[in-house]
């Protein structure tokens, strides 16, 4: 992968409103990437906004939290009778654990879809207050990872422009969830011994104790040539060996561990599975 960084000067006499940038490439028809951006004459901030809510206790499934808004004129003033609008992207938490951080969540091989939800406007009372309710419902409810609430609400100044600021709030909305930590950097030796560590954690952040099962797959590339027509053409497929597999129980407030001896050349994937959440 490669990137190019440029820096545009806009001219002293530029025209305002809405301007585009499009980024092209030889060779290819269409343009590879666009942007927007707004040119306006600069008008200093007029409002400051200060947010309130506990960003450390999750959200479960179900659960709401309250996001209190403060608003003020940098006069002195409060922000009464402005317009607020707030949205929370549901998305992947980093380190949602930090006792341990060296610990993978989830599956390896999938991608967790981030969701934009949207919260009715409001408006400040007379104090220049307001309240926003977060309520994700069921959002990720099967994403088997850490989550939390990326939140932003934004106050619209009396000519309309908006300032932001955001809140971060843990989102659980599964019971359980399992963490590995490989005792190796990359593979380990044919014959040799794979071991990894794992965790159980509940929604309130503690390490639990759980029976879990795990099985290891050997997984084996197939590469075919085939004719398609007047062209050749390759196709891949794989087949999956289970080679082992076990229980596991967790202990509460720690981890425990799994090893496979004598496993040959090739790739290998361990699955964890526990009731309602699983990790590879």
């Amino acid at each position: 992968s490669a990137a190019v960084l440029h820096s545009f000067d806009l001219p002293k006499g530029a025209s305002r409103g809405e301007w585009r940038i499009q980024a092209e490439m030889d060779g290819i028809d269409t343009p590879v990437g666009t942007v927007h951006f707004s040119v306006e004459d600069f008008v200093p901030q007029r409002i400051a906004v200060d947010l309130a809510a506990d960003e450390e206790t999750p959200v479960k499934l179900g659960g709401t939290r309250e996001v209190e808004i403060s608003s003020r004129f940098l006069y002195g003033a409060p922000g009464a009778g402005l317009t607020v609008k707030a949205e929370a992207r549901v998305e992947r938490q980093p380190n949602p654990f930090p006792a341990y951080k060296e610990f993978r969540f989830g599956r390896h091989d999938t991608t967790f879809q981030e969701r934009i939800l949207e919260f009715d406007d409001v408006t400040t009372d007379g104090a220049g207050a307001a309240v926003i309710r977060l309520e994700p419902g069921n959002a990720g409810s099967n994403a088997g990872i850490p989550l939390r609430l990326n939140t932003v609400v934004s106050v619209l100044e009396p000519g309309g422009r908006a300032v932001s600021e955001s809140v971060h709030v843990p989102y659980r909305p599964e019971n359980l969830y399992l963490g590995l930590k490989p005792g190796f950097d990359y593979s380990v030796e044919q014959g040799g011994d794979a071991t990894y560590e794992v965790v159980a954690m509940d929604a309130d952040g503690n390490a639990v104790a759980r029976d879990v099962k795990w099985k290891v797959l050997a997984i084996d590339w197939h590469y075919d040539w085939y004719n398609d027509g007047d062209s050749w053409r390759w196709r891949r497929s794989r087949t999956v060996t289970k080679v082992n597999e076990g229980v596991l129980s967790t202990p509460a407030g720690g981890t425990g561990e799994i090893t496979v001896s004598g496993l040959d050349c090739g790739s290998h994937e361990l699955v964890v599975e526990g009731p309602g959440s699983d990790a590879d």
